[in-house]
């Protein structure tokens, strides 16, 4: 019968971290007050990436991937508005996947509020609140008429 000397083991890739290339802006935030901002990024066996506020990369270089990065936020002044970064990834073959996107909201000016709470012994007195939202996301609530000097709806 015939020695069988066993060869090298065959290489094993380590799987990717993930199954699709995703990119978020400041972990899903939905709004940001300033221009700076944290990527997560994420592509299966990317080596390069390339990131653009521009949906065209206009003068984007591609860069060793990474997967966090500080981006900065293109703006136009004081307007609130959605604001995109766009991600392009490479692999070591030199096969280019993308661009995807993600987008937050530049408020450079965010609303503030504050909430009040009746004491239990107070409740019964206390007219039923009515929810107010500035803009679409921060809510404020008030009890009275007349509310840090701005007008609000009470039921």
């Amino acid at each position: 019968m015939p020695t069988v000397t066993p060869g090298p083991p065959p290489d094993v890739e380590d799987p990717p971290a993930c199954e699709f290339a995703t990119v978020s802006i400041n972990e899903g935030a939905v709004y940001r007050g300033s221009a700076g901002v944290a990527l997560r990024l994420c592509a299966p066996r990317a080596t390069q990436m390339m990131v653009s506020n521009d949906g065209g990369f206009a003068n984007a270089q591609w860069e060793p991937f990474t997967p966090t990065k500080s981006w900065q936020l293109s703006t136009y002044g004081a307007y609130i508005m959605p604001r995109y970064v766009y991600v392009a990834f490479k692999d070591a073959a030199g096969f280019v996947y993308g661009p995807i996107f993600d987008d937050i909201i530049f408020d450079p000016a965010p609303p503030k509020g504050a909430i009040a709470v009746a004491g239990a012994q107070d409740w019964h007195k206390r007219r039923q609140l009515r929810r107010l939202t500035h803009r679409r996301w921060p809510t404020k609530w008030s009890t009275c008429s007349n509310y840090m000097g701005k007008p609000w709806r009470c039921r």
